[in-house]
This record gives structure tokens, sequence and C-alpha cells, in this order.
């Protein structure tokens, strides 16, 4: 039981530092892009893309190394990470030089020359201290890598609306970034010393070799899915300027915001997956279509509700400035239901031992990806980009669900039955605001559309207690021991 409850409060701390940061930032840059507008706020989208796709390399997948490595043997906490400290260290520092000397001869203008030098100043300190994070997290102590996480977040806020009301110029204002990454480093330092005495700080290169081979396939995993989150905008950069990357960014944050709690159910969600794939493949088939099932009745009213709300989401929370971003997050917003959906199915290829052929079909998706935003952005700017995000979460779905068919490892799912009841559902409760939105301001309709979905589901028997009752014991009483820890290795770069 003490096991059981050590791996709910580390989900709990993980999902604390992941959440409350990302509606951190998001109140940040609302403020931040009321002040400056969309040009801005797309400079430092191309900026946070640019250095972080560029930084990921000084990373080389040692993190989540570190986290399997160090669970199992605590003692070797100070040889790896002082090893892979200095190794990232020295990485980082060569990049962060490269891109200054690339800024500096580039055509940008001189506030994004120094915005993109300050954000890669940030990605240093940053991902330094996720290595330290991660020592944290080999020794299950999920507290420091959640507090670390708000602190810094929390200081650039504090910091970053100070500086916007003493100045108000957007160079001056994202100072606090670096400011806030390299106080967090040093306080990480000072804990993780305090916990658990120095890193061994010699370089072994034969121990740094070896690690280089095993961490590998961690690394284009890494890769593949940074190429996917920040590629895309440095293309819309290129393509179609700044003010189109600051629109399609306002969308974009919301989106992320609105997601961030997916990532936490999959962390939760796998240990037992995996244990479930040893003792019970029934049991297996069980969870995940009941997962799925929750996932798609839960997550398409709020993909719904977001849908309505578009324009009001966007002038509360950006202004009227970025309105025009109200397209992209009607499209963003229905993608919800298949990263949801696709994360299970992800961690149903992996604890079925078909990890491999899940990378390949990763490495196909990103690539068509790719080709669709230089095809769309082109054609569509950053509707464009909207649609090629919509379209590259049916396309990991529709490829994982055709493998599955072909093998025949899909028989137990029965797509109509978890599907069926939501969609219909979503179809009165849109009609009921259609036909009520001529008479009624929107959010005195809200009520009436929630109740709707809420009493068809039931009618159709789309939802039942037992569902939840499943899922409750299941993530919070019979967890598999100690392996929630290591699934969350990916969760840091």
């Amino acid at each position: 039981m003490r096991e059981e409850k050590r791996i709910v409060k580390n989900t709990l701390w993980l999902t604390l530092g992941k959440v409350l940061g990302d509606l951190i930032i998001f109140f940040f840059l609302m403020s931040f892009g009321r002040a400056f507008g969309a040009g801005v706020l797309g400079k430092y989208a191309f900026a946070m893309s640019l250095a972080g796709f560029l930084t990921v390399f000084a990373s080389l997948g040692f993190n989540t190394l570190t986290i399997r490595e160090v669970s199992k043997d605590k003692s070797q906490t100070a040889k790896y990470i002082g090893n892979f400290l200095l190794t990232q260290g020295v990485i980082s520092i060569f990049i962060w030089g490269l891109i200054v000397l690339g800024i500096f001869i580039s055509s940008l203008d001189g506030d994004s020359k120094l915005i993109v030098i300050l954000i890669t100043g940030y990605f240093v300190f940053y991902k330094l201290t996720n290595l330290l994070k991660c020592g944290f997290m080999a020794h299950e102590e999920m507290q420091y890598p959640a507090f670390l996480e708000l602190y810094h977040r929390l200081f650039i806020l504090i910091l970053g609306i100070s500086l916007i009301m003493l100045f108000h110029h957007p160079v001056i204002t994202l100072v606090s970034y670096p400011v806030s990454a390299f106080t967090m480093f040093v306080l990480g330092f000072w804990l993780f010393i305090s916990k658990y005495g120095w890193p061994d700080l010699k370089v072994d290169i034969f121990f740094i070799k070896g690690a280089f081979i095993k961490a590998l396939p961690f690394f284009i995993m890494i890769l593949l899915t940074q190429t996917y989150e920040r590629i895309s905008i440095l293309l819309l950069m290129f393509l179609k300027g700044e003010e189109a990357t600051g629109i399609y960014s306002a969308s974009d944050r919301l989106w992320v915001t609105f997601t961030a709690g997916l990532a936490m159910f999959q962390s939760a969600l796998f240990p037992v997956m995996a244990r479930f794939s040893v003792d019970s493949k029934e049991k297996l088939f069980q969870l995940t279509e009941r997962a799925i099932r929750l996932l798609v009745i839960l997550l398409l009213p709020i993909s719904l509700l977001v849908f309505i709300l578009s324009h009001e989401i966007l002038l509360v929370t950006f202004g009227k400035e970025f309105l025009n971003s109200v397209p992209v997050l009607r499209i963003l917003c229905w993608a919800l239901i298949l990263i949801g959906v696709n994360h299970v199915i992800g961690n149903f290829f992996i604890v079925t031992d078909h990890q491999k052929v899940y990378l390949k079909m990763l490495v196909f998706v990103y690539i068509s990806f790719l080709i669709l935003c230089f095809i769309l952005i082109g054609k569509y700017s950053y509707l464009g980009l909207a649609y090629a995000r919509i379209l590259h979460a049916i396309l990991l779905f529709a490829v994982a669900f055709f493998y599955l068919t072909l093998t025949r490892k899909i028989n137990t799912f029965h797509w109509m039955r978890l599907s069926a009841a939501p969609i219909i559902s979503c179809l009165f409760a849109y009609l009921v605001f259609y036909f009520l939105s001529g008479f009624f301001n929107v959010w005195m309709i809200l009520p009436f559309v929630v109740g709707t979905y809420t009493i068809v589901i039931f009618v159709l028997k789309g939802v039942q207690l037992h569902d939840f009752v499943f899922l409750k014991n299941v993530l919070f009483k019979n967890e598999s021991k100690g392996e929630l820890a290591g699934s969350s290795a990916s969760e840091i770069l």
C-alpha cells in the first residue's frame, strides 16, 4: 500500500507541475500578446521553436536513460548526472554560440535577433535543469521537479509582467526567461547536492560513448516529437511572416494548455497496461477500450464547447487583435480527441512489445506532416498549419488502426460502440445551441448544451457508472509498483 500511495503521490506532483506551469505561462503570454501584438508574439514563437529544436541536440536522449538506469541502481547517480551534466553543458554552450553567430549574420531585425539569443539562453539552462530533474525522478522524488517547474514559470510571470509595466519593451520583458532558467538551475543544483551529494564531475569518454548508443532510440523519438512541435512554427514564420505566426500562436498556446492533462493520464495508465499485458490480455483490451471510450466521452464535449466559445475565449484572453485566430482554434480543438486516443494506442503498442513498429509509424506520419505543412501553409497560411496538425493526428490514428486490424489485434475493440453515443450526443447538443443562438447570449445557452449532451449520453448508455469505477480502481488501487517514474521520463527532454 505504501508503494501504491507513492505512485499516486508522484503522479499528482507531476500533474500539478505540468498543468499549473502551463497555466502560468499562458497568463504571461496572454499579457505579452496584449501588450505587444501579434507580430511580436510571432517573433517569440519563432524564437521558442528555433531554440527549442536546436537545443534538443544537447540532450542526446541522456535524460530518459538517466531515469531508467539510476532508478535501477541509485549508487550510479553521481556518475550519470556528473558525466551527462558536463556533456550537455558543453554541447549547449556550443549550440548557443552557433545560434548567436548565425543570427547575427541573418537578415532578421534587431529585436528578433536579441529575442532568439535570450530564448536560446533560457533553453540552455532549462535543459541542464531537466537533467537534474531526471535525477530526482529516478529517486521517485517528484515533488522537486514539480517545484522547480512551478518556481521558474512563476518567476517568469512576476518578473515579466513587472518589466512590461516598467519598460514596455518586448526584448527587456523576455530577459525574464534566461534569468528564471538560470536561477532554477542554481536552485535545482543546490537541492540535488543537498539530497544526493555532489555529482561526479569527471568526464569518462568510454562511459559517455556507451551511454549515447543506449540512449539513441530515446533521442530519435524526442527528435521526432520536437520536429512536430517546433519545425511547423519555423515553416510558418519563414513562409508567411511574424503576423501569421503570432495569430496562429495564440490558439496554439490555448491548445497546449487544454492538452496538458492528457500526457499525465497516459503516464498513469501506462504501468497498469504494462502489467495487464503480462497478466491478462483480456484485461488489457478491456482497460484500453474503456480508457478510449471515456476519453471520447469527456473530450468530445470539451471540443464542442471550445468550438462554440472560440470567439469569446480569444477575446477574453488575447484581445481583439487576435480574433483572426478564431478559425485556428476551431480547427485545433477537434484534435483533442485524437491526441487522447493516440496516447492510449501508443501505450498499447509499447506494452505489447511493438515499439519498433510504432516508431516506424511515427517516422512515416511526421514526414507526411512536414510535407503537408509545406503544401497547406503555402496555400492557407496559419489555417494551413492548423489543418496539417489535425490531419497529422488523423493519419497517426488511421495508420495505427490499420496495422492493428491487419495483425488482428483489434478484434476486441468495438469502435462504433466507443464513438457512436458521444457523437450523437454532441450533434443533439449542437442543434440545441444552433436553435437557441438566435434568441439568447452564448453564455446563457451553455447550460442547455451541457445538459443536453449529458442526458443523451446517459439515455444512449454511452457511459455507465462501472466505467468510472473500473478506471478509478485500476489507476488508484492496483498500480504496478515502481513503473510510473520510469514512464514519466519522456515528459522531460
